[in-house]
């Protein structure tokens, strides 16, 4: 079986090189938000780049995926001007245009992630980090993804949008590459299409509580999970489902 990361890398170029798949969805958002707002849409960090996301360096078959929403310009918590931000972006422009080898786009990319996966990083990073640590994982030790890999500033696009990428361009396919033990989720479309296939906590992206009544099925215990369980008591119930880190 191929590496993790050579499997991980295979699956981010298709999501990132694309554009016949992916250009009546993310492009088309982006062109109409621009007509409506210029100052937003300059936001965008290099619109029509997709971003497939982030494979820690420690990671391992078995391990915890958090599946966000969509990035929105890598601006939060005063981001958006760090060094790593702007050489990730210029790297991956330069990736998706053959122009730059594959180990490289990786150790650039990962500089970001990292940057904003960790304490003081992105806001949308803090309840995803408290599920991360309470299951006895790093930020190196995890993958991360969106339902919808191009970027949107401020409020997210519509459901559509997000629901017409997660079509195109399925996290099943990524599942397989992973095969995560547990996906921690944001959103609704994406806990729709995994959890058929993972065991999945659907988790209110700012507030870290659980979104709805559903069902887990764990190493050790099948966990039934209430709506706005907050994220302590559901860490716990995930570690006695046997979901902690070996």
């Amino acid at each position: 079986m191929e590496s993790v990361q050579t499997a991980w890398v295979a699956w981010a170029r298709h999501v990132a090189g694309a554009q016949d798949v992916h250009r009546n969805t993310c492009v088309q958002a982006q062109t109409k938000l621009r007509a409506v707002s210029e100052d937003r849409w300059s936001r965008i960090a290099e619109p029509g780049l997709r971003w497939p996301g982030y494979l820690g360096r420690n990671y391992q078959r078995g391990g915890v995926l958090s599946v966000g929403i969509i990035h929105t310009g890598f601006a939060s918590a005063g981001l958006k001007t760090a060094p790593e931000v702007s050489a990730a972006v210029g790297a991956h422009q330069r990736w998706v245009h053959g122009d730059l080898n594959d180990d490289e786009w990786l150790a650039a990319t990962r500089s970001m992630y990292r940057r904003g996966l960790r304490k003081g990083g992105w806001d949308v990073a803090s309840n995803h980090r408290f599920y991360w640590e309470q299951l006895g994982e790093t930020v190196d030790s995890v993958a991360y993804t969106n339902a919808a890999r191009c970027q949107w500033p401020g409020k997210r696009p519509t459901d559509r949008v997000i629901n017409e990428c997660l079509r195109a361009l399925p996290l099943t396919d990524l599942l397989d590459v992973l095969q995560p033990r547990l996906v921690l989720c944001n959103s609704a479309g994406a806990v729709e299409q995994l959890a058929p296939h993972v065991p999945v906590v659907y988790v209110h992206q700012l507030r870290g509580t659980t979104v709805g009544r559903h069902t887990i099925i764990g190493p050790a215990r099948t966990v039934v999970v209430e709506p706005d369980t907050r994220r302590g008591a559901t860490t716990k119930a995930l570690i006695d489902a046997g979901f902690a880190a070996k």
